[in-house]
C-alpha cells in the first residue's frame, strides 16, 4: 500500500476564513504550538479546531505540567506540513488576484 501512495492524487483543503486565521496563528506559533486555551480565547471552535487536526492540516497532543504543585493537563495544537502548504497555497493565489489591481481590469481607464 505505501507504494501506492505518491500515486494518489493532492487533496486540496478549501478552508474558510477561520481555519485560515487558525492555521496563521499555528505557524507563527512556531513547532511548539498553541495551548488549545489559548486558540479557544482567540475565539476559534473546538469542532473546528478537531476539522484541522482531523484533515492532517494541525497536530495536537496532550501535555501533563506542574502548577503550584499540581499536575494538569494541557492540549497544545502545532501546525502540520499539509497545513503550512495550504498558507503558502492560499498566499499564492491571494498574490496573484492582487496583482490585477483595479487600474489593469478591462473597462477601467486611467485618471
Amino acid at each position: 500500500m505505501r507504494a501506492l501512495l505518491p500515486q494518489l492524487p493532492r487533496v486540496r483543503h478549501l478552508l474558510s476564513a477561520e481555519q485560515r486565521r487558525a492555521l496563521e496563528i499555528l505557524a507563527a506559533a512556531g513547532r511548539h504550538g498553541c495551548a488549545g486555551a489559548a486558540l479557544l480565547g482567540h475565539g476559534f471552535r473546538v469542532g473546528m479546531l478537531a476539522d484541522l487536526v482531523g484533515d492532517g492540516l494541525a497536530a495536537a497532543r496532550r501535555e501533563t505540567v506542574m502548577v503550584h504543585k499540581r499536575e494538569i493537563t494541557v492540549v497544545r495544537v502545532c501546525i502540520a506540513e499539509a497545513g503550512q502548504k495550504s498558507i503558502k497555497s492560499w498566499l499564492n493565489v491571494d498574490r496573484r488576484r492582487s496583482a490585477i489591481s483595479t487600474d489593469e481590469r478591462p473597462g477601467n481607464t486611467p485618471l
